[in-house]
């Protein structure tokens, strides 16, 4: 009787932990595989998913990515250990057409009807040259890989960073240039309403004391990248 006890135990255990650490992380859009027609790439916008592990619930990874000019936020649990669901929590509501915003959403997460996806999901290498691909339902298909890729060829990642989390009146900000060339900054709040919209990001702070208590989204744009992070607003 232990022996069967500790067995349902252990298949539990790994019921609930079933989500894949391997996923956590930065992962970068490469092609859209839609309606049986031929793979198609969104360069030179690059498009971006982040993984991380909730800060209550260690079974549930949260996950947020940039597109074309929107960000767009959302939840994953794991059903099995090959299946993920993608539920859609909100984005931002910018214009910016054509675009191919509206289809990668609707594969991502079903945004326009149930607010939910599920995708078979596989990842392939390792490190820097990992693939993902996830297969939804409908046998569309998204690929990522750890690196950007442009033109058919993988080009350098600009890095943005919030350095304090949560914050009262400034957001500190860290980025891979000094001088802050060439860098505009919008923020969002959760519900998607635009609070400032592209402005110059001419220095490391900016004033974020006029905000209510929330959550809220900092998106930096540089050229045709964009890095879309969440901050707490105390």
């Amino acid at each position: 009787m232990k022996n069967v006890y500790f067995a349902l135990v252990f298949l539990f255990s790994l019921n609930i932990n079933s989500q894949d650490s391997n996923l956590l992380g930065e992962w970068f859009l490469h092609t859209i595989t839609a309606n049986g027609n031929p793979p198609i790439t969104t360069s030179p916008y690059n498009y971006n998913l982040i993984f991380t592990i909730n800060s209550t619930n260690d079974n549930i990874y949260d996950n947020n990515g940039g597109m074309k000019c929107n960000a767009y936020w959302g939840s994953t649990t794991f059903p099995s250990p090959t299946i993920l669901e993608m539920v859609f929590g909100g984005a931002t509501l910018a214009s910016c057409e054509p675009s191919k915003e509206g289809l990668y959403l609707s594969i991502l997460t079903d945004v326009n009807n149930t607010g939910s996806m599920l995708h078979s999901y596989s990842i392939t290498g390792a490190d820097d040259n990992a693939i993902l691909t996830l297969t939804n339902s409908t046998n569309n298909v998204l690929t990522y890989g750890r690196q950007i890729l442009s033109n058919l060829t993988f080009t350098k990642e600009f890095t943005v960073q919030i350095t304090q989390n949560p914050v009262q009146d400034e957001l500190k900000v860290s980025t891979e240039y000094n001088d802050f060339k060439d860098l505009s900054y919008s923020i969002h709040s959760i519900e998607g309403k635009v609070i400032i919209e592209k402005e110059l990001l001419n220095q490391n702070k900016i004033n974020v004391s006029y905000l209510e208590t929330g959550i809220y989204f900092l998106k930096v744009i540089e050229g045709v990248q964009q890095k879309t992070i969440k901050f707490i607003k105390k």
